[in-house]
């Protein structure tokens, strides 16, 4: 199936040295995970604390850090430790709980057949190696 195969590719990071990963993928998979994105945003309404993935809010990753840097002066002031947690949902995906998260996409009110497609592909979900032209 188109959406549930993917190679896998090493790439070298200019600046460091060192390599990176980067998927490829179908063009269909692509076209449906937009399809399956904008509808969700149109029907999830994410806390203010989300930044990214948010058209038309201009709250990007810099706009977070300037956020942070605000609220740590703020708290200094109240003399009052300030904790904080910190997550890239990007490192985090292949520790995702698939089960839980399709049970929190049904409470967020997400249609039957976009948790089946959601499901499926993530079911059958296969990453396949591929260096120097050779596929593992």
């Amino acid at each position: 199936m188109a959406f549930s195969q993917g190679i896998f590719v090493l790439i070298l990071k200019v600046k460091s040295g060192e390599f990176g990963g980067i998927a490829l993928l179908e063009v269909i998979y692509k076209l449906v995970s937009s399809i399956i994105n904008r509808r969700m945003q149109v029907g999830i309404t994410f806390d203010d604390a989300v930044h990214r993935f948010r058209p038309g809010r201009g709250r990007g990753t810099g706009t977070a850090i300037l956020e942070v840097k605000l609220l740590a002066q703020l708290q200094m002031r109240s003399d009052k430790p300030l904790y904080m947690v910190f997550m890239d949902l990007k490192k985090v995906y292949d520790k995702l709980d698939r089960t839980q998260a399709l049970r929190i996409l049904k409470e967020y009110s997400v249609g039957e057949r976009l948790l089946c497609i959601i499901s499926t592909i993530w079911a059958n979900d296969t990453m396949v190696p591929r260096q120097a032209g050779y596929f593992g």
